[in-house]
């Protein structure tokens, strides 16, 4: 919906709010940067915006929320790849 209105509407009075309401729909699904991208978008284009302190507010929660994932990733322990023994090349298995 948002992305319909942004690209119809873009230059109406419409466009700043679905902005910002994309943004805040991309944090419920936890696609955080997106978010931010939006965000900082909406920041850029509406800097007198009276929704100006909700949207810094907001992206400062998803730099945070951004930061904790990369943290959690890099603390994550990695997977080994299983690994093959290997033959001796010594008697005929027959």
């Amino acid at each position: 919906y948002f992305d319909l209105v942004l690209e119809r509407y873009h230059d109406t009075q419409y466009a700043e709010p679905a902005l910002l309401g994309k943004a805040r729909a991309l944090v419920d699904r936890k696609q955080y940067e997106e978010a931010r991208e939006s965000l900082e978008l909406y920041l850029d284009r509406y800097p007198d915006s009276p929704e100006r302190a909700d949207a810094e507010s907001l992206l400062n929660s998803v730099k945070k929320a951004i930061a904790a994932k990369e943290q959690q990733n890099a603390a994550a322990p990695r997977a080994k790849a299983p690994t093959i023994p290997l033959t001796s090349g010594q008697g005929d298995p027959r």
